[in-house]
């Protein structure tokens, strides 16, 4: 047993009771895996039971883990930060006030400063950092200026063109032909173009066609109106035929540039021969 070579020491105060070898000298005690000696004991803040080790005769600490870093931290505070003083309370604090984040029950133990939005004069508290608070807009105030202004990051201009091919466009509440958006917002152009043209939002049973079946050609002269029953009948006899004219003038576009590339190649080609 290694109950009578146990020592604890006491803390500067001298307050701890479990510092006391009569009241833990009745402890269950062990040895790990290493072949390092332990006791099943309290700890002295928290009161959590847990396994210590006990080296020359001693306990390695007399706090748990969590224990241990509150304490470590405030020691920090001391030795290595500037003091703060506030001026009002942690309930009922002022602008400029910095103070601990276990102070005004956040989860880290680092300084923050008590601000006030710019924009709309909401109170709150900013990690403080370097010197300086993090931020000292407020979220909402941050997303209106960053994301939904006029040069937010990823802003492809409000038209994109999606995976069935056909080009999208942005719209927003106040447009009149808003109703006809899908719930991101985006109204396919070849129907706004129409809608814009009648003056009236489109129906879900009108189609919009492309007489030439290409679905980036979205001039007016290209667009034909009609009804669901009329384009599912009508397609495979007048617009197939368009169809395969719009594929074939897209595929002699293709053959033009491949035939443009090859002799840009064969000219630099025997450029780099006589060189």
């Amino acid at each position: 047993m290694v109950k009578d070579k146990v020592q604890f020491r006491m803390s500067s105060a001298g307050k701890c009771p479990r510092a006391l070898s009569a009241e833990l000298l009745g402890c269950e005690t062990r040895k790990n895996k290493h072949g390092h000696k332990q006791i099943f004991c309290a700890c002295a803040d928290c009161g959590k039971k847990r396994w210590v080790n006990i080296i020359a005769g001693q306990l390695k600490s007399i706090h748990c883990i969590d224990c241990g870093r509150k304490k470590a931290a405030q020691t920090l505070r001391t030795l290595h930060r500037k003091p703060t003083f506030p001026k009002g309370t942690v309930d009922n604090p002022e602008i400029g006030d910095i103070r601990y984040g276990d102070e005004i029950s956040k989860q880290s133990t680092i300084r923050h400063i008590y601000v006030q939005c710019p924009l709309c004069k909401v109170q709150r508290w900013v990690r403080y950092i370097k010197g300086q608070a993090r931020c000292t807009k407020c979220r909402d105030c941050f997303n209106k200026e960053n994301r939904l202004g006029k040069k937010p990051p990823n802003w492809k201009g409000g038209r994109i063109i999606c995976k069935n091919n056909y080009i999208f466009i942005r719209i927003y509440p106040n447009n009149p032909y808003f109703p006809m958006t899908s719930k991101m917002g985006y109204v396919s152009e070849h129907r706004l173009i129409i809608a814009q043209e009648l003056g009236r939002c489109l129906e879900t049973k009108e189609i919009v066609h492309h007489i030439n079946g290409n679905k980036h050609d979205n001039r007016h002269e290209n667009l034909l109106l009609v009804s669901a029953q009329e384009h599912r009948t009508d397609y495979l006899s007048g617009y197939k035929e368009g169809h395969r004219n719009g594929q074939k003038a897209q595929n002699q576009e293709l053959v033009t540039e491949i035939r443009l590339l090859r002799l840009q190649l064969k000219q630099l080609r025997e450029n780099q021969n006589v060189r």
